[in-house]
Order: structure tokens, then sequence, then C-alpha cells
């Protein structure tokens, strides 16, 4: 009867003759009885003003003081009618019978509509199987204890016994309802999203909510086995980080382990070193572990602490091992997802540089190619190395960098014992999970006053003609994510293609240059064979009129003509020989 979609429906699903039901609404105000619930109030010295239609039976429970029963009552009700109460709950508590004392179950359990909405909460009576016999009265009322009314011994104790197993099966049967759809709900909300960063949130909530955990928390483990990223969620989330990084605790398990019942890994048995001491935490009285697995990899490990219900149950550790293997699911479709969205930044990225270095807009090529590469990575730095000489005397320096630090590493040289090095020697890509660990200062951006960490880097090499001429490397700031397998394949390929591009780019540039330098040549043979000849032959001849000119003033005109006509022809010479030089002329282009 758990979760009944309705008033009707929760009293439909009982034996009015045999279960006393109530149904509330989200105010704990009683809106619909049935016949066994008004009977049972009035045989236990009920008033009807206190548990009839229209009265607050959570007011009745609540006003109740001194009875931690009535409490216990009071709090589920509480719970129920705010849809937190995710499986039913039964408190045994005494009646107010007048004529001899005798208890009964108080069962409650949330309400909801079709649409999953919570409308209120079901309250079910029954009377514990030894007081389950009705009490012989005479006419008047009272009760008499004549033995020729009961049953005999033998039949009666089977029909309880049949009734108890009966009750108790129906309540296992209506528990196991709620959890099943507990686990629906949860394993629904984990795959709403396609986001990681929510995913992963939703499943350390959802994961709590389940087994009604005090905290949670999830350890997602990196590519090199190592702890790279923790999301926690409740009031203990520092002893749950503390206790993941325990030696082992980062370890996730091959199933679903269960503290005490189980003993926790090796390495982790028992309190560490210190317990008790102000700032270290005792290990928790109850606890879940669960490995969530992607395929044949491990993804994260999942910790569920303190039940909320005193210690963790084997329906938990079936509930949480079936809620890993929807999770697996859901963090697979959003991982997806996300490769998806980066193949595409990628191909874009690719494309632009490409278009734009055939384009020609910009001769900044190499930054160019930088700054798309940190665009496609989602990159906060970047940087392209480059070699200079050859054989022995081979040097290596940044000849690129965007982004943090650009300014710091640009032209600093580069240690082959580095990861940079690595990429130049074997040619293919390299992966670091924590860069300011596994390079420290040796790296290039090991700069201790600049407040940057470096956190996880990729490298890939740039190859001419099958040897790497240079090698790309985008990095983030630790805390903004870890790049993947994927991202490394993707840099790979986008310097492959980068470099084909710089080649194209290079040979355009130098059939231009070949070309302005055929055209050069052509225009000084066109000077020195037509121009120049043309012009000595005006100057002859000029010089020749000079003696047939009259008057002194106008020879000295006409030697100063020819005299400008040979500055002409120095000058185009010279000229001709800058423009055969490949050099622009002094005089300005020809």
């Amino acid at each position: 009867m758990s979760r009944a979609a309705g008033g009707a429906e929760a009293l439909d699903e009982t034996d009015p003759q045999s279960v006393a039901v109530a149904v509330l609404d989200r105010a704990g105000v009683i809106v619909e009885v049935n016949e066994a619930w008004s009977a049972f109030a009035r045989e236990n010295g009920g008033d009807p003003a206190r548990t009839g239609i229209g009265a607050s039976y959570l007011a009745v429970c609540e006003s109740a003081t001194g009875d931690p029963g009535a409490a216990r009552v009071a709090a589920a009700i509480r719970a129920a009618c705010a849809g937190e109460l995710t499986v039913p709950v039964t408190v045994r508590i005494p009646g107010d019978a007048p004529d001899r004392p005798r208890s009964f179950d108080v069962s409650v359990s949330s309400r909801y509509a079709s649409d999953g909405v919570c409308v209120g909460a079901t309250v079910t009576l029954t009377p514990t199987v030894e007081d389950a016999r009705p009490v012989p009265t005479v006419p008047d009322g009272s009760a008499r204890s004549s033995p020729e009314l009961s049953f005999p011994d033998g039949p009666r104790l089977q029909l309880e016994e049949a009734i108890g197993l009966l009750k108790d099966h129906a309540e296992s049967v209506l528990k196991a309802q709620g959890r099943l759809r507990a686990l629906l709900r949860a394993s629904t909300s984990v795959a709403s999203d396609l986001s990681m960063a929510v995913v992963l949130r939703q499943i350390v909530s959802a994961a709590r909510e389940l087994v009604g955990a005090r905290s949670a928390a999830l350890g997602v483990v990196g590519h090199d086995g190592a702890p790279a990223q923790f999301i926690a969620e409740g009031p203990d989330v520092g002893m749950v980080e503390r206790m993941a990084v325990w030696p082992g605790g980062g370890v996730a398990p091959d199933t679903v382990l269960r503290y005490p019942q189980h003993h926790l890994p090796v390495d982790m048995p028992g309190p560490p070193a210190g317990a008790g001491d102000p700032g270290v935490d005792p290990p928790p009285d109850s606890l879940l572990v669960a490995p969530i697995r992607i395929r044949d990899r491990v993804f994260g490990t999942l910790y569920l602490i303190e039940s909320l219900r005193g210690e963790f149950t084997a329906e938990d550790e079936q509930l949480v091992a079936a809620f890993a293997s929807a999770a697996s699911s859901a963090i697979e479709n959003a991982r997806l997802y996300q490769e998806t969205e980066q193949n595409r930044k990628w191909l874009a990225a690719s494309a632009e540089v490409t278009q734009q270095l055939f384009a020609g807009t910009s001769d900044q090529h190499l930054e160019l190619v930088v700054r798309f590469a940190a665009k496609g990575a989602g990159a906060d730095l970047a940087n392209l190395v480059l070699s200079t000489g050859e054989g022995d005397s081979r040097q290596w320096s940044v000849k690129a960098a965007v982004g943090l630090l650009a300014d710091r590493v640009m032209g600093a040289p580069v240690d082959v014992e580095t990861a940079v090095g690595q990429v130049i020697l074997s040619g293919k890509p390299v992966l670091l999970e924590d860069y300011a660990s596994q390079v420290g200062d040796g790296g290039l951006y090991g700069f201790q006053d600049s407040g940057i960490v470096v956190g996880s880097m990729v490298c890939a090499p740039l190859l001419v003609q099958n040897e790497v001429v240079g090698v790309m490397s985008v990095g983030r700031v630790a805390g903004h994510g870890s790049f993947t397998e994927t991202d490394m394949e993707q840099l790979a390929v986008f310097t492959g293609h980068a470099g084909r591009a710089l080649e194209l780019a290079q040979a355009r540039d130098t059939h231009a240059a070949l070309t302005r330098m055929e055209d050069h040549e052509r225009i000084a043979a066109d000077l020195h064979d037509h121009v120049i000849r043309e012009l000595f032959t005006i100057g002859i001849g000029l010089q020749g009129l000079v003696h047939r000119v009259p008057g002194i003033e106008d020879k000295r005109k006409v030697l100063g003509y020819a005299d400008g006509i040979d500055h002409v022809i120095a000058r185009i010479r010279a000229t001709v020989f800058e423009l055969k030089d490949g050099r622009p002329s002094a005089e300005g282009d020809a």
C-alpha cells in the first residue's frame, strides 16, 4: 500500500474488515477513513473528534507528550507528507482500550499522485498477533472470560500464525515495492541530464536519498589510478574526503562493501592512528562502499556514510549495487555526449585554422595554430615548441604561446628530459594527470611566484614528413578538469592537420617569394635591355648636338640634360642590381 496514488486506492488495497486505514492530506489532516478505522477507534476508546474525518491526526500524535511511540509516528507522518519517506515506517504502540491492555502496529507511508507528486500519507492500524483474537463480551458490553466462547487452542494458534505470516509477507511486499520505486526514481534522476558535472552531483544526491545516508560522496579515479575528482554531500563531507584518501581508501572494491558486516579494505580496517585526538575522525558506525564501473574500467567509488536508520542492511547493499549499475550507464551517456561535443570543437578549430592559414590573413602562423589548439581543447594555456639547428647542435625552444603565462614561457629553452622531451624522442603524445607533481619546477610552467598551479596537460608531436619538428602542449589550471585519452587523441590529430597546413602555408609563401623574384628579374631585364639602352641613345644624341647649338648658355643646358640622363641610367642600373638580389630599391619599387 506504500505510495498509493490516492485515498480511494489506499482504502481499496486493504481489507476493510481487518486493517484500519486513514488517508491524510499533506497537512496531516484525515480526509478519508474506512469502517475498520472507525470501529478500531471505538473499541480502543478513541474520540471521533480526534480520529475522524477533518481531524489532524498529526496534531493528535504530536500532542501525546511523554509517549515516544506517538512521537515516532508524528515524525513518520511529517516525513511521509513531505515526500521524504522512501519506505513505510511501522511503530508498535499500546492501545487505550478500557477493558484490557493491548498493543497495535501503526504503519505510515507516503501517498503519490499519478504524476509522482506527494499528496499526503496513509496510516494503517493493525492489532498485534497476540491481540488479534476478539474479546468475548456479554450483552451489557462488559468483558467476560467464559471458556465456552473460545476457540480450540490448536486451530486458534494455527490461524494466528497464518495471519501473522500473511501480515509479515504483505508488509515485506509493500516495503519492497516502495524501495523499488525509490530505486526507479533515483535511476531516472541520474539519467535526466547529459552534463557530466550535473550527472555526478545527482548520483551522490540520489544515492544518499535512496538508502537514507547521512552523507554521501563519489571519488572519481583518474587514468593513472589516482583520485582525480571528489564530489560530496552532507554534514560529514570533511570526514568522507579524509576517509577516501586513507591508504587504500581511493581503491574501488570489486563488490559493494557494507561495514561493519564486511571488513573494510585492507589498509582501512578501522580508525587511523590518533583516532580520538582533535581533528582525527573515527571510522563511521555504518558505511557502504560501492564501485562504479564503465565496461571493464573502474570510474570511481561511491561512499555512503552513517545510515539514518541505525545501520545499512543487506537490502541497502542490493539497492546500491543496482543503482551503481544505472549510474554507470548515465555516466557513459554523459561521457559520450561530452566526447561528441569535444570532437565538434576540435573539428571546428581544425577547419578554421586551416582556412585562415590558406587565406593568408595573418603572418603569425604559429601563434594562430596554438590559439586554435587551446580553443579546441578548452585549455587555459598552450605553447608550441620548435627546433633550431641540425644534428648535435639542435636546440628546442618555445616559438609560440597563448593563454596564462604565455609571456613568461615565450622563447624559453626546453630540456629533452621533460614531458616535451618524451614526445620528441618517442614521437607519441603524452597525457599528464597532474603536471605540478609529475613535472615539478623542471617544467616550463614551474613558476612558484605566479600563483598558478598547472593541473592536467597533453603534449602531441608536430610531424613533417614523419619527423618530429615540434611539440604542441595544452594545459588546464588545477581544478578546471582533467584531459582524457580522447583529448590526447584529438590533439594529436589536430596537430597533424596543423602540421600539414603549416607545410602548405610555407609552400605557398615560398611560391609567392619565387614569383616575386621572377617578376623582379623580368623587370630588371626589361630595364637593362630596353630602357637603359634607349636612354643611352638619347644621351649620346644630345651630346652630338652640342656642337650645333649656338650660344654658350644653350650648349650648357644641352650638356646638363645629357648628364641628367646619365644619372637616370645609373639609378636604373642600381635598381636592376637590387631587384636581382631580391632587395627593395632605396628609391622605391620599380
